[in-house]
């Protein structure tokens, strides 16, 4: 039996063996820098993010957001996380200070506001949807704490020294991860701020999901799921053609029961689920959707899977 679908591009194919580990990087989704000296500023897509206390005395916060539920099964569990950034410089009082990652408890923005250069340290104003320093969102949603919404307790700490490479990471690193996949409208992501606020000249500028390629804050998780489809049946679902200008089959293991199909476009929001998918064979029309990349998450009684496709 034959059924009608209409989605666009499915993303990433995650496949494992049962109680095998996994690991994968991710780079953010969204990042940005908040200015307390310049509270309505913001550098949503600056190549720099800066936390610390530049020589005028005001604090800087660095907003970091990752998609976990749209990369990793929803059956996983996480086993380790490790968030690494590159310093590009620090401040002249700079003598090495800690610097924590606090759990966000409030949704956002990153817009195209450009403080640009290795400059940008006081940002440009910001353009919705940009944080602030008195906004989550610029214009509609307000922090109800300046500076950011979070959780006073760090995540981890990693004192900051010389420009070069850090990490973040321990128990409750993964347990944040752990807590965003479970429960993906929770995910609002890390702040990273100075422990020594106080301290003017004790600035760090880090590179941003826009800036070198090879230096972008990267995000690498360990997880296991026992309930991933094998390689095996992973097989066993074929789509083409790929690339599409239109329709596609989907040809699946009939002795996969399919339970769900859920398709989300590359922000990781989800845009369609879908019923009664039981087939051997399901035409796919694309004709109504943009061009672009969607996923499509598939669970079946032997697991999960995500695959892709591009659509012309």
């Amino acid at each position: 039996m034959k059924k009608l679908l209409l989605f666009s591009f499915f993303c990433l194919i995650v496949n494992y063996s049962a109680e095998a580990q996994t690991t994968i990087n991710l780079s953010p989704i969204q990042d940005n820098s908040i200015y307390s000296g310049f509270t309505a500023n913001s550098n949503g897509i600056g190549p720099s993010l800066f936390s610390g206390t530049p020589g005028s005395g005001n604090p800087n916060r660095a907003l970091l957001l990752f998609d976990i539920a749209g990369n990793i099964p929803s059956t996983a569990t996480i086993t380790d996380a490790v968030l690494t950034l590159n310093c590009e410089a620090r401040g002249g009082a700079s003598m090495g200070e800690n610097h924590s990652l606090h759990y966000v408890t409030t949704a956002w923005g990153e817009g195209p506001s450009l403080a640009g250069g290795s400059g940008g340290g006081g940002g440009v104003p910001g353009i919705a949807p940009d944080a602030t320093w008195l906004f989550g969102i610029l214009g509609s949603t307000p922090w109800l704490n300046p500076g950011g919404d979070f959780i006073g307790v760090p995540t981890t700490t990693t004192t900051v020294g010389a420009p070069g490479i850090y990490t973040w990471t321990g128990a409750q690193t993964h347990n944040d991860v752990q807590l965003w996949l479970d429960n993906p409208a929770f995910n609002f992501g890390w702040v990273l701020k100075s422990d020594a606020e106080n301290i003017s000249g004790t600035s760090s500028r880090w590179t941003s999901r826009e800036g070198s390629a090879a230096l972008v804050p990267n995000l690498e998780i360990t997880y296991t799921d026992p309930l991933s489809i094998s390689e095996e049946n992973l097989n066993y679902f074929k789509v083409s053609p790929n690339p599409t200008a239109g329709l596609i089959r989907i040809a699946m293991n009939p002795n996969l029961e399919v339970n769900s199909m859920s398709i989300f476009n590359v922000l990781g929001q989800e845009v369609m689920e879908l019923h009664s998918l039981q087939s051997d064979i399901m035409s796919v029309d694309l004709a109504t959707l943009n061009s672009g990349i969607y996923m499509l998450k598939i669970a079946t009684n032997n697991g999960s899977v995500v695959k892709r496709i591009i659509k012309n």
